[in-house]
Formats: structure tokens, C-alpha cells, sequence
């Protein structure tokens, strides 16, 4: 596997609570799950952030806000930078590690 280079960047947990999507009243769809990028299909947001877009959805005249993703945990992070090296890769067969880092 290629070097990633947020692995190097050390985790400052906040301790606030992930809350899973499912039970809230937004519109999901698991884009990383689908794509095969996890194979976690739920989807969790810190407890603040639920709060605040419930928040912003009650002015919204009985629209949903639509939520794509939430918490990425490393390992999803590491799928999608692989899949977009690997992408950038095959449009660039030329292009040697140094300068798919910089693509």
C-alpha cells in the first residue's frame, strides 16, 4: 500500500458522542458503503453537529437535509485515498510516486 500521508497526523478525540443516523429524521444515503469504500452501511455524527442540523432542518418548511456521509473512520479514509491514487495512476501511467503525489 501506497504511503498515507494522514497517518501521520496523530487523533485528538473530543470525547463527544457519535450518534448513529438511523432513528433521526434526515434523508441517508451511504455513499462510502456503496461505493465500497466501507463496509459499515451505518452513519454516525458527533452529538453537536446531529443537533445543529436538526436545527437548521426545522426552518427548512418540512424539507429533509440529505446526508451522504458522516464520521470516516481510518480505514475508510485509507480505501478512498488508495482508490484515488490508484485512479490517478492509471490516467498517468508516466507518472512515477513523486509525482502522484503531487497530482
Amino acid at each position: 500500500m501506497t504511503f498515507l500521508p494522514f497517518e501521520s497526523i496523530p487523533i485528538q478525540d473530543s470525547s463527544e458522542l457519535l450518534l448513529e443516523l438511523s432513528s433521526q429524521d434526515f434523508a441517508l444515503e451511504p455513499v462510502y458503503f456503496d461505493k465500497g469504500l466501507s463496509s459499515e452501511k451505518r452513519m454516525f455524527l458527533r452529538a453537536g453537529v446531529v443537533k445543529k442540523l436538526l436545527e437548521i432542518q426545522q426552518g427548512l418548511s418540512g424539507y429533509r437535509l440529505k446526508i451522504w456521509d458522516g464520521f470516516r473512520p481510518r480505514n475508510v479514509q485509507a480505501n478512498i485515498y488508495q482508490r484515488f491514487w490508484d485512479q490517478v495512476k492509471e490516467e498517468h501511467p508516466d507518472y512515477d510516486d513523486a509525482a502522484l503525489k503531487n497530482a
